[in-house]
């Protein structure tokens, strides 16, 4: 049976951009930006199973004073090669910025990133009839919401409020960045990069209703940004946006708790930069599960790390993204070439992937303009 492959790239300055792939030449070819004033990508993954792409319009709100981004869902024509917006939903907080499809397809979370500048200030009555003024900030919120059979999104059926300290400085607001699941479905993680936590959470599909379980607490101002689980359900990695590190842990799917084994270096000590923050951006585990890659923006690298058996990370390699700032990562479907989507540079550039998980760029940078920011593989039979 014949299959089409694309691949979308979001673009963090507006739109979904469509590319061909063709599998057996490994090439890349743009064919055009989709959405350009719908949607500002912060992150997309494709459904096989419903046949669409699943996107976050990462904006403040429905207009200029705010009032929450969406979540939205996509369709490709492989015979026009084109994409369209199939169906979208508000998410009642600012800045979407991570979707997560529990097993089932019943339901999808939602994280959202409140941004640093989202204070501003109430004129309070006290009950003794003086005024005063009081800041406050966006709610930092982990959403749920129901999905229809047809894949698109119902209504919000739970709300987890996350709280930061108030106070200036680091962790005086939530900023939830991303949110997955566990491989036996069971378990949910949240990466608070705002207050340097990770949270853990059940869902009750019954109810239609989020338990919190733990949190680990990292150190001021990790911000830990993504994370991966190995799929054989022992391990669980997070990087971090403040520093150029990926912590291990043994996790325990029924309390939640995360027990730390190790913190790993991205970056060799000649390399990290000085007083400016470190930004590394994507997390990724390769096909075989046995290495992670992950990008490190101000640096313009990229770092492969080898996980051994017991679930320490070692660093293998850290080679040039061929690019400026590269944000987001991803596999060809046959696992063979590894894509970078550099987000000053409006290129998508290409490395092989060796035998023993390191890279090899390839010289190919494919130019589609813009601001690129993450990558999707799309195989339709």
């Amino acid at each position: 049976m014949s299959k089409n492959v694309f691949a979308v790239v979001g673009m963090w300055s507006g739109g979904l951009y469509l590319c061909e792939y063709h599998e057996e030449s490994g090439q890349m070819v743009p064919v055009g930006l989709f959405g350009e004033k719908e949607i500002k990508c912060g992150q997309s993954f494709w459904d096989p199973k419903r046949q669409l792409l699943y996107a976050t319009d990462e904006v403040p709100g429905r207009n200029a004073l705010g009032g929450g981004g969406y979540a939205t869902a996509w369709r490709i024509d492989p015979e026009k090669n084109t994409l369209s917006e199939f169906s979208r939903r508000c998410t009642l907080s600012e800045n979407p910025s991570w979707i997560c499809l529990e097993p089932s397809g019943e339901y999808a979370l939602v994280t959202h990133f409140c941004a640093h500048w989202s204070g501003y200030t109430k004129i309070v009555q006290e009950p003794d009839g003086t005024y005063t003024s009081r800041v406050d900030v966006c709610d930092g919120a982990l959403v749920l919401l129901r999905m229809n059979p047809d894949g698109s999104f119902g209504e919000v059926c739970d709300v987890v409020i996350h709280r930061g300290s108030g106070k200036p400085g680091q962790g005086a607001v939530p900023h939830l960045h991303a949110v997955i699941c566990d491989p036996s479905g069971e378990l949910f993680t949240v990466c608070d990069m705002g207050t340097d936590q990770v949270f853990s959470y059940r869902l009750n599909l019954e109810k239609g209703k989020l338990q919190f379980l733990d949190v680990f607490r990292a150190e001021d101002g990790a911000e830990p940004r993504l994370e991966v689980f190995d799929p054989k359900g022992q391990y669980l990695y997070t990087n971090n946006e403040g520093r150029p590190e990926v912590y291990s842990f043994r996790y325990n799917t029924a309390s939640g708790t995360l027990e730390r084994l190790c913190v790993c270096p991205t970056l060799p000590q000649e390399m990290q930069p000085e007083g400016r923050p470190f930004s590394p951006s994507d997390l990724i585990l390769s096909p075989d599960a046995r290495h992670l890659y992950t990008t490190i923006r101000v640096a313009d690298q990229i770092s492969v790390l080898q996980i051994e058996e017991n679930g320490h990370l070692t660093r293998l390699q850290t080679v040039s993204s061929e690019g400026k700032k590269p944000k987001g990562i991803a596999f060809s479907p046959d696992g063979k070439y590894l894509f970078s989507a550099n987000g000053e540079s409006g290129t998508v550039t290409q490395f092989q992937v060796n035998a023993d998980g390191t890279l090899e760029y390839l010289g190919i940078a494919v130019n589609i303009g813009g601001s690129p920011g993450n990558i999707s593989f799309i195989t339709l039979e």
